[in-house]
């Protein structure tokens, strides 16, 4: 006797071909996409994947606005993944306003991180005192009733600043690209700096570094409410290639972005070459 193929045989062969059509789906997807744009953003080098700038991680969800979509060689593309774990995990636990849908990365990308980079898991021992220095220096006021030692302060370390400084020079990069249309040349310069919403001054601190930028761009996604996670204000000389923005995530941080060609203005402190993002072999 032999084994004759039944309805369960056929439904698994209708499986295997939807699924082999969705892989064909994807992979002519990627093919266009790269035709459209042969090289990586942030290199130049022949671009063989897609990276989402900033990650997809950083929404809820992992469902980020459309149009953030970058072409990458594997290198630079793979060689973000720690950084956004680490930034991810900030954006979602340090915005207050965030529902409990985020509260499954939190505890993923924490999970990962203590696996990982043990390094750049937040510091839970603060003492009341570093946190009066803290919440004194950030203009961060006491509600009534509060107690510095009550308040959901914690430490991070040189690992999580370095993190967000790579995070920030590779947004840079993408948005130039998005707006200048243009690969950032690896001779210009780049200034980055974060700074929580919850700072006491973010606000206005905000609003002195975006008075010059004219163009305000927020982010989405057609049929889909994604809110408001993601928005940044920008600047861009076409003559000079100087591109400035200043971008907010939800309510948890602040990124600007600054960067031009090499001059003595851009030779000072916290100003670095884009080439020096690259990797090692590149340089």
């Amino acid at each position: 006797m032999i084994a004759t193929r039944g309805r369960a045989a056929n439904k698994l062969d209708s499986s295997d071909n939807e699924e082999r059509s969705l892989m064909g789906a994807k992979k002519q997807k990627l093919q266009r996409f790269l035709s459209a744009h042969s090289n990586c953003y942030f290199c130049g080098g022949a671009a063989t994947t897609i990276d989402h700038v900033p990650s997809r991680e950083c929404f809820i969800g992992r469902v980020g606005p459309e149009g953030y979509e970058f072409p990458a060689c594997k290198r630079c593309n793979n060689s973000a993944g720690p950084v956004e774990q680490t930034v991810a995990l900030y954006r979602h636990c340090t915005d207050f306003a965030e529902d409990i849908r985020g509260r499954p990365q939190v505890e993923k990308l924490l999970s990962g991180l203590r696996n990982n980079s043990p390094t750049r898991v937040p510091i839970t021992e603060v003492s009341a005192n570093q946190k009066r220095q803290l919440a004194r220096r950030s203009n961060i006021a006491l509600q009534t009733g509060d107690t510095y030692a009550g308040l959901p302060i914690v430490g991070i370390t040189r690992d999580v600043h370095h993190d967000f400084k790579v995070f920030s020079r590779r947004l840079t990069c993408a948005l130039f690209y998005r707006h200048a249309g243009n690969i950032l040349p690896a001779t210009h310069m780049i200034k980055t700096q974060w700074i929580q919403f919850a700072h006491g001054r973010a606000e206005k601190i905000v609003a002195d570094i975006t008075a010059d930028m004219p163009h305000l761009t927020q982010t989405g996604r057609v049929n889909t409410n994604i809110g408001q996670q993601f928005s940044y204000r920008w600047y861009l000389d076409a003559g000079t290639e100087t591109f400035l923005f200043a971008a907010q995530f939800a309510m948890a941080f602040f990124i600007f972005g600054l960067t031009a060609r090499f001059a003595l203005e851009t030779s000072g402190e916290g100003w670095e070459s884009h080439q020096s993002d690259y990797p090692e072999p590149f340089r």
